[in-house]
């Protein structure tokens, strides 16, 4: 294996540019995970319910934004399910 360095540019110097030739790297080879919609401005709901069809260790992650022109917030909350039948 040959080691490969890239050396920085010092104070007050011009910008060096270093170049990395490697095999061909599909970036979109997978999909990323989507989340689901549950509710928008208009709605309201007070419990949510899925069902998973395999037994198994899931996490589930719910995330709420509130935003507007002038900020925007999120909070995450995630939950570890067991699912054994």
């Amino acid at each position: 294996m040959n080691n490969f360095w890239i050396h920085s540019t010092g104070a007050n110097a011009a910008l060096k540019y270093s170049w990395l030739v490697s095999n061909l790297l599909v970036v979109n080879a997978c999909t990323p995970d989507a989340g689901t919609g549950l509710k928008d401005i208009t709605e309201n709901i007070d419990n949510y319910s899925y069902t998973y069809d395999e037994p198994g260790t899931y996490t589930a992650t719910f995330v709420g934004t509130n935003g507007n022109y002038k900020q925007e917030k999120s909070v995450v909350h995630e939950y570890k399910i067991v699912v054994t039948e």
